[in-house]
């Protein structure tokens, strides 16, 4: 939203399909807040599609029809998500996560198999808060009430919904789900404000000094930029944050063996990472260990180092990763 209203020109058009009017005059952006509102602002002319499908989500992102230049009405369902399968490797690492997070905790899941995994398993959990950048099916039974926050008591926030049509009927006109831009939701200082902030999400790669790509493979693009580290940032403020990057252990092959990834672009940080055989911590600075379970590298299968003080020593089969001193 800065870039829009602090270094983009005036734009000549703003156009958007929104939710029908509420008797005061208003209309919902439905399914997407992130930017919208500053992209509004920024144009002169505003011209809306009205459709009856588009469920009204609460929040700030809401235009007058005293702003509208003209609109017209439309009715077609909205994209919906599929479910996808959940593989057993993301079941375990799920299963090994959702151990690490407590009850009143708040949390931002991140798009993958892994934090779907986590959101299916955290049934039995009690007094959960959502502050996430996109919404989607992924808790149900009574497990979030968000009533343990610091801020937005009793509020699911987020920045845009992707989901099912059940999920959509479920936020419609539901005014415990509110939708901000993301310059809000995805600001590490309101993030801090959390206690307990749990960042989930999912990594492609990963250096011996605990940066982690999750864009790109190389130079292939593989994922756009997300606000992943901007949850990780706010998770390293929140009092009891953690942030949680899992990825698979066993990515790239080595003398015949297979084992996590190597040179790449792309840089962030994490509290914890989480793969198949185990999860290793690393604090900015701090003590790499961070009372994380220890589990002994696996040979020819798991290469999960601590990244902090570490040096190489090449095996006989693969590259042992040993502490200094």
């Amino acid at each position: 939203p800065k870039i829009w209203r602090e270094y983009i020109p005036r734009l000549d058009v703003f156009y958007a399909t929104v939710s029908p009017m509420d008797k005061h005059g208003f209309f919902s952006f439905g399914l997407v807040a992130a930017e919208s509102l500053a992209q509004l602002e920024r144009a002169k002319y505003v011209f809306l599609e009205v459709n009856d499908q588009v469920p009204r989500v609460m929040g700030t992102h809401v235009v007058h029809i005293s702003q509208v230049t003209a609109l017209c009405e439309n009715s077609y369902p909205m994209p919906t998500l599929p479910e996808m399968p959940l593989s057993e490797n993301s079941k375990k690492m799920g299963t090994m996560i959702a151990e690490m997070i407590p009850n009143g905790a708040t949390i931002q899941f991140g798009i993958g198999e892994v934090p779907n995994a986590v959101g299916k398993l955290l049934l039995e959990k009690k007094d959960l808060g959502i502050h996430t950048e996109m919404f989607t099916d992924l808790i149900e039974a009574g497990a979030v009430t968000n009533m343990k926050k610091n801020i937005d008591i009793g509020k699911t926030v987020a920045a845009f919904c992707w989901g099912s049509q059940r999920m959509y009927d479920f936020i419609d006109d539901n005014r415990s789900i509110e939708l901000h831009g993301v310059d809000y939701v995805n600001s590490p200082y309101i993030i801090g404000k959390l206690d307990n902030f749990v960042s989930i999400n999912a990594g492609l790669e990963i250096d011996l000094l605990g940066q982690v790509c999750s864009e790109s493979i190389g130079y292939k693009n593989y994922s756009g930029t997300g606000g992943q580290l901007d949850f990780v940032r706010g998770c390293s403020i929140s009092k009891g944050g953690k942030s949680f990057i899992a990825m698979n252990s066993t990515a790239i092959t080595f003398n015949g063996q297979e084992f996590g990834g190597q040179g790449f672009d792309g840089s962030g940080f994490s509290d914890f990472f989480e793969t198949l055989f185990g999860g290793r911590g690393s604090r900015f600075g701090g003590d790499p260990f961070g009372g994380f379970r220890q589990q002994q590298p696996r040979r020819g299968r798991d290469v999960e180092a601590e990244l902090l003080n570490w040096t190489i020593i090449q095996g006989e089969e693969l590259a042992y990763v040993t502490p200094q001193g």
